[in-house]
């Protein structure tokens, strides 16, 4: 019986061993894994790119024959970025391009949990929107990202809709990356609608009319002649002369000292409500009542 129990102790303590040397093992290629990664990220930087290559693949290789809904570790992450900073460094960027773009693949199907950092993806969406072909709509393609990564929707904002200085002020918006106006620009297919409106005559004589610049219905203030002046409305109330109480359409002969030497005529005429009377006349123009 004693012996039995001997026995069984030792077994435990075996277990125990195995468990523990797992367990060492496992934080020993953690921390290679690490080692690996901190190595090859250092040669990157110093331009040894086959040396970096090895690294980061070594890492990579653990991940081979990973099933869906596996999950991929920050350290393996990092890796695949250092291979797709690699081809980049290595001008390699047809290579770079379609690494970025499986990864949003991977990233937005959800096919496997990644441990991924997000200065890293903005890095590599960055890129791929400054650099990579475009085969399709880069709104798509922003929203697709934003949707695989959540993150990245404080990072890409289109301005609001912009109109260009000149004729027919073509209507587009800008990207904006992290905060910063970038190259990237869309039109979307529509201009600013600009209309000029008359607004009415100047206040003094010869009264020209003018019209207002409006653009999308707002007014900008700028203000142009029609080359048309304000029609004269003739307003015709005297029925005699008020000094004398003679026809006022006497010549102003038959007037004398009644202050009315620069008239040229009195011109009668009637009103719109149908009333008759008498326009004093100066020169070419009415000095209207």
């Amino acid at each position: 019986m004693e012996g039995r129990k001997k026995g069984l102790i030792l077994v435990g303590i075996i277990v125990v061993l195995i468990a523990i040397a797992i367990v060492a093992i496992s934080l020993s290629s953690c921390s290679s894994d690490e080692q690996r990664l901190e190595n090859g990220y250092r040669q990157l930087e110093k331009g040894d790119l086959d040396k970096a290559y090895d690294a980061f693949e070594k890492i990579i290789e653990k991940n081979e024959n990973l099933q869906e809904g596996d999950s991929i570790d920050l350290v393996s992450f990092k890796a695949l970025i250092g291979l797709i900073k690699l081809d980049i460094k290595d001008e390699n960027e047809a290579s770079a391009e379609s690494s970025i773009r499986e990864l949003f693949d991977i990233l937005y199907d959800g096919l496997y949990v990644i441990d991924y950092d997000i200065e890293d993806i903005k890095y590599i969406a960055s890129w791929l929107l400054n650099n990579g072909e475009r085969s399709g709509s880069i709104e798509i393609e922003i929203e697709k990202m934003i949707e695989a990564v959540p993150e990245l929707s404080d990072y890409f904002v289109w301005s609001e809709l912009l109109y260009e200085g000149a004729e027919p002020y073509k209507e587009y918006k800008v990207l904006y990356i992290d905060g910063v106006a970038s190259e990237i620009v869309i039109y979307t297919g529509k201009n600013a609608i600009v209309e000029w409106r008359v607004e009415g005559y100047e206040a003094e004589t010869p009264y020209k009319e003018y019209e207002v610049k409006y653009f999308n219905g707002v007014s900008t203030g700028e203000t142009r002649y029609t080359g048309r002046t304000k029609p004269i409305v003739k307003k015709y109330s005297y029925s005699a002369c008020p000094y004398c109480g003679y026809s006022a359409a006497l010549s102003p002969s038959n007037h004398p000292g009644h202050g009315l030497e620069g008239i040229i005529r009195f011109e009668r005429g009637q009103n719109s409500d149908g009333s008759w009377g008498f326009l004093v006349v100066f020169g070419e123009t009415p000095d209207l009542p």
